[in-house]
C-alpha cells in the first residue's frame, strides 16, 4: 500500500547532470555565466519530474514514509534502496522494530516491506534511496534529462506564437523505455 505521507529528511548534494554538461547541451561555453541559474533550475526540475514519473531516485536522499494503522505491506516509494544504508521500520512512536519483525523484497518494484507483527498504530519507515554515485544514473535517463534541459532553455515560456510547446517525443520515449513496465 502507498504511504499516507512521504517526507525527504536529507539529501546528498550533487545532481546527475552538472552545470557544465547542461551548458554543453545548449551550446554555451563554461565561461558564460548569465544562464547558470536558468540551466540549474531546469536540471533540478527535470530530475524531479523524472523521479516522479518513474518512481526512481536519481540522487541520494533519505525518506520518511507513514502508513495507516493496520497496513501489513508497506510499499516504499522510490528505488533503488541505497546499498549499505539502513532501513528503519517502527510502529507508532515505539522503538524501531528488529529486522526479524519484517521481510523486505528489494526485487519488487516498488520495494515492499511485509510486517510480521500487527500494526496497531501507524507504521513508519525511514530509508535511503538513490544511486551509489551520480555516475550510476542510467545513460538513457541522463540523456532524457539533458533533452529536458535543452527544451526548457529553448522554450522558456509555455506559449509561443504557434501554441503550446510540449516536451519532445524523444524525451517521452526515453522515459517509457526506462520504466519497469515500458510505460508510465
Amino acid at each position: 500500500m502507498k504511504p499516507r505521507t512521504l517526507v525527504v529528511i536529507d539529501q546528498v548534494a550533487g545532481e546527475p547532470v552538472t552545470l557544465s554538461e547542461a551548458k554543453r547541451q545548449v551550446g554555451i561555453l563554461d565561461e558564460q555565466t548569465e544562464h547558470d541559474s536558468l540551466l540549474s533550475s531546469a536540471a533540478l526540475a527535470g530530475r524531479r519530474l523524472i523521479e516522479q514519473r518513474l518512481g526512481v531516485a536519481l540522487v541520494q536522499k533519505q525518506l520518511r514514509a507513514r502508513w495507516d494503522a493496520g497496513t501489513e505491506v508497506l510499499s516504499l516509494p522510490y528505488t533503488p534502496l541505497l546499498s549499505g544504508q539502513g532501513l528503519s521500520v517502527q510502529i507508532g512512536d515505539a522503538v524501531p522494530l528488529a529486522a526479524a519483525s519484517y521481510e523486505v523484497d528489494v526485487d519488487a518494484r516498488p520495494v515492499t516491506v511485509r510486517l510480521l507483527v500487527p500494526a496497531t498504530e501507524d507504521p513508519m519507515a525511514e530509508y535511503w534511496v538513490g544511486p551509489d554515485s551520480p555516475d550510476d544514473v542510467d545513460p538513457l535517463i541522463k540523456s532524457a534529462l539533458l533533452m529536458f534541459v535543452e527544451h526548457q532553455f529553448s522554450h522558456r515560456g509555455i506559449m509561443t506564437n504557434t501554441g503550446f510547446q510540449e516536451l519532445p517525443q524523444g524525451f517521452e520515449m526515453m522515459l517509457a523505455a526506462s520504466s519497469v513496465s515500458g510505460a508510465y
